[in-house]
């Protein structure tokens, strides 16, 4: 293992599994660990609580993201710590614990746990720990066997998919279509109907539930029954009563219902 400004590297506790979730390589984990290790030893200043963090923090801060990002497609609140205390904590749109950096480490939450039996785990917590109930995915960094730091990701609740792709059911075989390819999502019977440029079928999971599984920063709720990739709209035509009819480069349709118009707008920034 690559050793960090010096000193050797962190290693994974004895029996720990090789990704966060099936399909995950152990590579990006050891990236991931090398990233944490230094950031766990970064001189972390709290006033008033404001964090101060320099040029070079941030840096290791955004590459852990990035990281962690390329994990999961699921967009995650992500929490670093070291052996105590919280040293930085970025929330998503899902869901926010009001972690603020400085804080020692809550007891019972999945960041404890992980620092306490020095092994990875997912967890599903109730509201008493943070207020509200979440799902942790806490990765523990050893030195020697001693827990230095922690990086966990956090969701309101255990993603579905831990791909980057959804297998649809077309009328005689099973396709795996990639995110980035799906023009949009429907929901139909229960079920979801997923259409590409080149295919449709439908899911087994109904709409709300993909919802969370699909990357935020490509994916917006347009509909109770639509959910839309923002790079596949070719036009945003007004419709009546302050809703809006988008025109996907596919050729289809897609309303934009009332309740979701002000949140869309928002989103696409107009």
């Amino acid at each position: 293992m690559l050793s960090d400004g010096g000193l050797s590297g962190p290693t994974w506790p004895d029996g720990a599994p090789n990704s966060f979730f099936t399909g995950c390589p152990r590579q990006r984990n050891e990236t991931i660990c090398h990233l944490t290790n230094a950031a766990v030893r970064l001189k972390i200043k709290v006033w008033n609580g404001l964090q101060e963090v320099g040029d070079m923090d941030s840096l290791l801060v955004s590459a852990i993201r990035q990281v962690v990002n390329e994990w999961f497609p699921v967009e995650a609140s992500l929490v670093i710590s070291d052996d105590r205390r919280y040293i930085y904590y970025q929330p998503s749109r899902q869901i926010d614990l009001k972690i603020r950096p400085g804080d020692e480490i809550k007891p019972d939450s999945v960041t404890y746990k992980a620092l306490v039996i020095r092994r990875k785990i997912e967890e599903q917590k109730d509201s008493r720990v943070f207020g509200v109930p979440y799902f942790g995915v806490s990765v523990p960094i050893l030195e020697d066997g001693v827990p230095k730091g922690c990086v966990t990701a956090v969701w309101p609740k255990k993603p579905l998919l831990a791909t980057s792709y959804l297998t649809i059911r077309t009328m005689d075989r099973w396709v795996p279509v990639p995110f980035d390819a799906v023009v949009y999502l429907e929901a139909q019977n229960r079920k979801t109907f997923v259409k590409s440029m080149h295919v449709g079928g439908h899911h087994k999971y109904n709409l709300t539930e993909l919802e969370f599984s699909l990357p935020a920063d490509r994916f917006i709720r347009c509909h109770r029954s639509y959910i839309v990739n923002v790079e596949y709209i070719a036009e945003i035509q007004p419709d009546s009563h302050s809703t809006f009819l988008l025109v996907m480069k596919d050729g289809s349709k897609v309303p934009v219902s009332q309740t979701y118009a002000s949140h869309f707008r928002r989103r696409l920034g107009f």
